[in-house]
């Protein structure tokens, strides 16, 4: 597709995903997208009970089927302010936006800085840069790739009383706090 309608092969992507292409002035501003967005506000329902497209006893059932699961909003229910206040003051909140930002920051700081400083290690050309910046990632690949069989090797030999899910969990943080 490249140099169809003027365009180089790569934007195509972009221009298939979200915006129609007979219209260069709704491509540059993803118009599919924003229209999808806007219908969906009425298409998507909040509550089964409120889903026109259901049956009385098919909403029945995938409300019983809600309930079961602990799910709060299987009814429909008013937004209250106190909710947000809730969210807010929770604890658990905070810990998981904390551990979000602790997993994403090490993330991003290593795989958008890493061939800056490469490059910056005496690599003139950034092809090079971007080449050595492989070594690093093809470790970790390996590392993941192996963590859960060593996971499981732990268990067998140290932990057997213990389920699994709380042994890797155990062993992954060893390994982060080795391999750190």
């Amino acid at each position: 597709m490249n140099g169809l309608c003027g365009h180089p092969g790569w934007a195509w992507i972009f221009i298939i995903e979200g915006t129609i292409s007979d219209f260069s002035y709704l491509t540059d501003i993803g118009a599919i997208t924003m229209i999808i967005g806007a219908i969906s506000w009425w298409i998507i329902v909040d509550f089964p009970s409120e889903a026109t497209f259901l049956t009385e006893e098919e909403r029945e059932i995938v409300t019983r089927r809600l309930e079961a699961d602990g799910q709060h909003g299987a009814r429909a229910e008013s937004y209250e302010w106190s909710y947000m206040r809730d969210s807010f003051t929770d604890w658990k909140t905070w810990t998981g936006m904390i551990m979000y930002m602790g997993v994403d920051g090490a993330l991003y700081a290593f795989s958008l800085f890493l061939p800056s400083i490469i490059f910056n290690m005496g690599y003139s050309h950034p092809t090079t840069a971007q080449l050595m910046s492989v070594p690093p990632y093809a470790f970790a690949c390996i590392l993941v790739s192996r963590s859960p069989h060593q996971s499981n090797l732990f268990r067998l030999s140290l932990l057997d009383s213990m389920q699994t899910a709380k042994n890797r969990g155990v062993f992954s943080i060893l390994a982060c706090l080795v391999l750190g």
